[in-house]
């Protein structure tokens, strides 16, 4: 089951976006629903507009740094920081 399982970012689809641009992140064990998700771009929160299993899309918010993008499963506690 995907519960458990270890998000994986792979992909963002973006160097650098605008507040209030969409972008798109790209790998495995995201899980569906917007529900207990979350992305930061540093220590600002994002948007999050849809969530598959294998992609993220989220609005970039006020204040954003691109120096590290977290997922965070608030549900099973699990989160992945993309390499910089």
């Amino acid at each position: 089951s995907a519960f458990g399982q270890a998000p994986v970012i792979q992909q963002v689809d973006k160097e650098i976006a605008a507040p209030g641009e969409k972008i798109i992140l790209s790998g495995s064990g995201f899980g569906s629903g917007t529900s207990n998700k979350a992305v930061f771009f540093g220590a600002a929160e994002g948007a999050i507009l849809e969530v598959t299993d294998r992609l993220i899309e989220v609005r970039v918010p006020a204040g954003a740094t691109f120096d590290a993008i977290t997922f965070i499963n608030t549900a099973t506690g699990l989160k992945v920081q993309t390499p910089h």
